[in-house]
């Protein structure tokens, strides 16, 4: 019975999935999103009747995707809903079918310099505070992610979640701005500003650096629809070989940058065992919620509270306690943060809701007036989502917090753009991207 039901369930997801690719096209949020959430359901039958094998999974298995099938299948369920039901009523202004997306050429000339300026500014900061002995060349998975090795002070840590964030706004500029000039002089060198992003999520054989080129290529996807045909799919198959590059590298002893044209090769020296390995391990997150529910863990309130606090930890001091105050599945896997949530009780995972709802809407209010910063925080909506399945729930949320930001950001910057009424330049006609000959 539980099994036609859980079939029933699965099959509304999909009609819903249909309904929302009509509304909103192919964007990170909701749609990635919901399609992830089926294909977690669909990995964890495939590895749980052992059709596939997680290499992976026994260095921390409690037997979670035997015993907790059925609960974190309904788990997922809840969570596609919640998804498609937090989008309700945002489609038609985000949707890239109902319009293409469109940037005023005058604000691309006014945030190209300074947004510049930042990106390459918070290169080398983390360059600065950044262990580069660990960066080089290191003998534990995960040490690139974690700031108390990679960097010389682990308060620093948020510094890694603004470098990754921009890098992908890097990757977003670049695209913008080949999608508006003929002269490729911004778009060239915004490329070239993503490089260290994303040789240092290579080094770190983290599954992130599929993000940068998939940015790309959504960014071109949703401003200039029927151009770059080819630069799109390029951008797909990048990302799955930085995603294959990642996983024969996590499965080795040596991670750093050194390490990455080892990795590249030996991506592609097994192709049955890679391509098991990349349908596993990208939706590996069902497997890490099962074991997570088959595992008691108690939180001390401070954790709770910090889990969801948008503070960074050299404020809150986080990234001191957390050794501490976390529990982990195995040495090298923390708890799912959609599982950590759950323990937490029902007041944080209301506060979790709250939150998710909320920079939903946040977000999609930039898809008609702000869409370079509406493309990325959208992604970053997607990476949460992504994140809260494999790791903590305060590493999920910092993603939201993030994207809640950026738009803060963009919506300070459109202020300072926007001329005042009856002034000359308010008469100047706004150009769309949507030009030029395809290619």
């Amino acid at each position: 019975m539980t099994a036609i039901v859980l079939t029933l369930v699965i099959a509304a997801e999909l009609i819903l999935l249909a309904r929302a690719i009509r509304s909103f096209g192919f964007l990170p949020s909701p749609t990635f999103i919901l399609m992830a959430i089926l294909m977690e359901q669909l990995t964890l039958e495939l590895v749980s009747t052992q059709v596939l094998e997680n290499a992976f999974l026994w260095t921390y298995s409690n037997g979670g995707v035997f015993t907790a099938f059925y609960p974190t299948e309904f788990l997922y369920s809840g969570l596609f809903f919640f998804y498609y039901l937090s989008h309700l009523r945002l489609g038609d202004g985000a949707s890239p079918r109902a319009r293409s997306l469109a940037i005023s050429p005058r604000l691309l000339d006014a945030i190209n310099l300074p947004a510049a300026a930042f990106i390459a500014g918070a290169q080398i900061a983390l360059a600065l505070v950044l262990n580069w002995g660990i960066a080089w060349h290191n003998n534990r998975y995960l040490a690139m992610g974690d700031g108390s090795i990679a960097l010389i002070d682990r308060r620093l840590s948020f510094m890694l979640v603004i470098f990754f964030a921009a890098g992908v706004t890097s990757m977003t500029l670049s695209a913008l701005n080949f999608a508006a000039r003929k002269k490729p002089w911004w778009g060239c060198g915004f490329l070239a500003l993503s490089f260290f992003p994303v040789l240092y999520q290579l080094g770190a054989h983290s599954r992130g650096a599929a993000v940068f080129p998939l940015m790309f290529g959504l960014t071109l996807y949703a401003v200039t629809p029927a151009r770059f045909r080819k630069t799109k799919v390029a951008a797909v198959l990048t990302s799955l070989l930085f995603v294959a590059t990642a996983l024969v590298g996590r499965l080795g002893y040596d991670h750093g940058l050194s390490t990455t044209p080892r990795s590249v090769i030996h991506a592609f020296s097994d192709g049955p065992r890679t391509a098991s390995n990349l349908v596993t391990s990208v939706f590996e997150g069902s497997s890490v919620i099962a074991e997570s529910l088959t595992t008691p863990a108690e939180f001390s309130l401070r954790y709770k509270v910090l889990s969801l606090a948008p503070t960074p930890s050299f404020i809150d001091g986080f990234a001191d306690g957390r050794a501490s105050m976390e529990h982990r599945l195995s040495v090298y896997a923390p708890m799912s943060g959609i599982v950590e949530l759950d323990d937490f009780g029902l007041v944080y995972v209301i506060a979790f809701l709250i939150i998710v709802f909320g920079s939903t809407r946040i977000v999609f209010s930039q898809a008609g007036r702000n869409h370079a910063v509406f493309v990325v925080s959208n992604l970053l909506l997607f990476v949460s989502f992504i994140t809260l399945n494999t790791y903590s729930a305060r590493s999920g949320l910092k993603w939201i917090w993030l994207a809640d930001a950026l738009v803060g950001a963009g919506v300070l910057l459109k202020m300072l753009e926007t001329p005042a009424p009856g002034s000359l330049r308010s008469a100047v006609p706004v150009a769309s991207m949507n030009t030029g000959s395809r290619s």
